[in-house]
């Protein structure tokens, strides 16, 4: 991928990698909280409308922040260009935390910081998709 995959975008939900350091260890029900989310977020790509996340992004991983109420969600992309991900992305912010909302039943949704890691990162062994 190029150089511009790590360039943070000003204003937007998505971070550039090497962000990650503020990410914290959770405790089980953070835990938790994280693989629903990444379900969450999975499920509403594979359902998207919008070709581009349906077919072109993945949830890698879901982790916590410092901050109690903001997740970092690491996507990884395939066969298309980082900028029309983002793009995406940024289109689709509101409708993937409603889904999220929809599917946890927390009285607050976590805010979701996106970053766009390289494809080769998480990639499941199989190379499709993970559950």
């Amino acid at each position: 991928m190029s150089a511009r995959m790590h360039e943070p975008l000003s204003g937007a939900d998505i971070t550039p990698e090497s962000s990650f350091g503020a990410l914290v260890e959770g405790d089980p029900k953070t835990t938790q909280l994280c693989r629903q989310v990444e379900e969450a977020l999975n499920e509403a790509l594979a359902c998207s409308m919008n070709p581009i996340l349906r077919n072109h992004l993945h949830v890698v991983r879901v982790e916590p922040r410092r901050r109690s109420s903001s997740l970092q969600v690491q996507l990884s992309i395939s066969d298309i260009e980082v900028g029309r991900a983002r793009d995406a992305l940024l289109r689709a912010g509101g409708y993937l935390r409603s889904e999220v909302a929809r599917s946890i039943h927390r009285r607050r949704v976590p805010e979701l910081k996106f970053a766009i890691v390289p494809g080769d990162v998480g990639e499941p062994a199989d190379g499709g998709p993970h559950d």
